[in-house]
């Protein structure tokens, strides 16, 4: 599937080769802790290049970084990676991804135990996808936030934070995103 993927790109979008590999980077890297350290080679070697005129691309790869960062278990090239886009979205007001920078900064530190930094970032991805209107990315960052704060004992907080935004929806309940929401929930309830 893989390599089927990478000809798809390459005889009918070469443009996109560059990002079906970082794509195809991630999913190995979801296959265990040595594909992982891979994925974050084939990530770096493709950030080497990058010119500072593609912020948004830059901040995707980033972030992508540094989820693969996470799974190999290196939470603080992940951490420096997601603070560097984080940093540079500021700056230059390229804001596309940076929800999910927030929420991935969050799952590092939260899998690294500072559970009080990891809040402080769960709670920013969701302002910034609120202020986007991207309700997708507000249930992505409020599904790890209520779990942390059921952790905590603060069930009726965690329940009320994601009710609302899972209500939202009217489609698309296979997705991955809101089977967790739903499962969330119903533990909560």
């Amino acid at each position: 599937m893989t390599e089927a993927t990478l000809q798809v790109a390459r005889d009918r979008m070469p443009s996109w080769l560059h990002f079906a590999k970082l794509q195809m980077a991630l999913i190995s890297a979801l296959e265990g802790e040595q594909q992982a350290r891979a994925g974050m080679a084939t990530i770096r070697e493709a950030l080497a290049p990058r010119g500072s005129d593609d912020v948004e691309g830059t901040g995707f790869v980033l972030c992508l970084f540094a989820r693969v960062c996470g799974l190999a278990g290196e939470i603080d090239a992940g951490l420096h990676a997601s603070e560097q886009a984080i940093a540079d979205a500021t700056a230059t007001g390229a804001r596309l991804w940076e929800s999910e920078l927030h929420r991935t900064a969050g799952n590092l530190l939260h899998a690294g135990a500072d559970r009080a930094r990891s809040e402080s970032h769960y709670l920013r991805a969701i302002e910034v996808a609120r202020e986007q209107q991207a309700r997708s990315l507000e249930l992505r960052a409020s599904a790890p936030l209520a779990r942390l704060w059921a952790m905590r004992g603060e069930r009726r907080k965690a329940y009320d934070l994601l009710a609302p935004i899972y209500a939202t929806f009217t489609e698309g309940f296979g997705t991955p995103d809101l089977i967790e929401a739903k499962m969330l929930l119903d533990e909560l309830n």
